[in-house]
């Protein structure tokens, strides 16, 4: 599959889950969707794409019997270390919890550092041909 094909995906199936900063607001999920987590800006404990946050939805949407896949919907140049682990590590839980139910990362405009350490757990990761990606990886002073 290409990301045009995943975008039409969205486009036509809808988003399962759109709308709050972790993508989980009041949106029928009474019918079977494709439910899309979102991990929008730095990777923080104190900003939007939190681990808590993040996980949360993670964990609902791969719950939810409705939701045929997961899509986690990333535009961010990474953050927190500790942060995007602990999303990596909720993402290999459910995926282990749920084997039957597909992960994907999609990437737009950036997926660097530990977005990209996130997107990495996905079963498939999907990016645009102009997408920021990569940089799994620091060098620490001595």
């Amino acid at each position: 599959m290409t990301f045009g094909y995943i975008l039409l995906i969205f486009l036509t199936i809808g988003r399962g889950c759109s709308g709050s900063p972790t993508g989980m607001d009041a949106v029928d999920t009474s019918s079977p969707h494709l439910a899309v987590v979102e991990l929008q800006g730095v990777i923080s404990n104190d900003d939007v794409a939190n681990a808590y946050d993040v996980n949360e939805a993670l964990t609902d949407a791969f719950a939810n019997s409705n939701s045929k896949a997961v899509a986690l919907d990333i535009n961010s140049p990474g953050g927190s270390p500790v942060q995007s682990d602990e999303i990596w590590q909720t993402m290999m839980d459910l995926r282990k919890e749920y084997p039957d139910k597909k992960l994907y990362a999609v990437i737009g405009d950036i997926g660097a550092s530990g977005a990209y350490y996130i997107a990495s757990a996905a079963d498939e990761i999907y990016v645009n041909p102009s997408s920021l990606v990569g940089s799994i990886g620091v060098i620490m002073p001595s």
